[in-house]
């Protein structure tokens, strides 16, 4: 059932992270001022998230993994409001979620990796070095992620503050409580510096793992 996981989630990576990195790059080419495109299809492409990280929660929870289930609920969190118009006020947080989703494009040489290390292939004769496909799929790793999840999130923050006060005259509107308005915002923003914060450490996390490569024979994989 694991395996089977991995191999369909390169499939939802790249159903739901290409149409998020077409809307980044159009936000990226425009500038961090510039007025932000509305994203073709973003919905849909929340929706087929949503189904895949459900049914994968199930078989997580059967597998009594649950960290990977609280990563799937912060995600859902994340995702769902801004995009069915829980927060309708402003279309930046349409962007935020294809920053967010865009993410994913990093995750199927995660699985990659993990199917090599699981049937042995992710070292070489000698059991000290990382096989070529193995070195292939953590360097492309450490590429996807700083793109997707380092640069991508520090850019946004440099966008959010260029554009705070066109934000704070949208989140603070009479059409809406008091209490709402601060409670988007605080959302926004804390998911921001947490996800940002975890990237960061993880994106360092990987560079060690690369450098260190695999363990030696008789001691537990990574």
């Amino acid at each position: 059932m694991e395996l089977l996981a991995r191999i369909v989630g390169p499939v939802h990576a790249l159903a739901v992270g290409l149409p998020a990195l077409e809307t980044l790059l159009d936000a990226l080419s425009a500038g961090p001022s510039a007025p932000w495109p509305t994203p073709p299809g973003l919905q849909a492409a929340v929706a087929i998230s949503i189904g895949y990280m459900l049914v994968d929660s199930a078989q997580l929870l059967l597998r009594y993994d649950g960290a990977m289930v609280i990563h799937h609920a912060l995600t859902l969190c994340v995702e769902v409001p801004f995009v069915f118009d829980f927060y309708p006020t402003y279309m930046t947080t349409h962007v935020m979620t294809s920053v967010f989703m865009s993410t994913e494009l990093s995750t199927p040489f995660l699985h990659c990796s993990f199917i090599l290390n699981r049937y042995g292939l992710d070292r070489d004769s000698t059991g000290t070095r990382w096989s070529g496909p193995a070195f292939l799929s953590h360097l492309m790793t450490l590429v996807t992620w700083f793109f997707t999840r380092v640069f991508a999130f520090l850019w946004l923050g440099v966008a959010l503050y260029c554009r705070r006060e066109d934000l704070s005259a949208a989140w603070f509107t009479t059409t809406q409580p008091l209490w709402a308005s601060r409670f988007k915002m605080i959302h926004v923003n804390i998911f921001y510096v947490l996800l940002t914060l975890l990237n960061l450490q993880w994106q360092y996390k990987l560079i060690r793992l690369f450098l260190r490569g695999p363990h030696k024979k008789g001691r537990k994989r990574q």
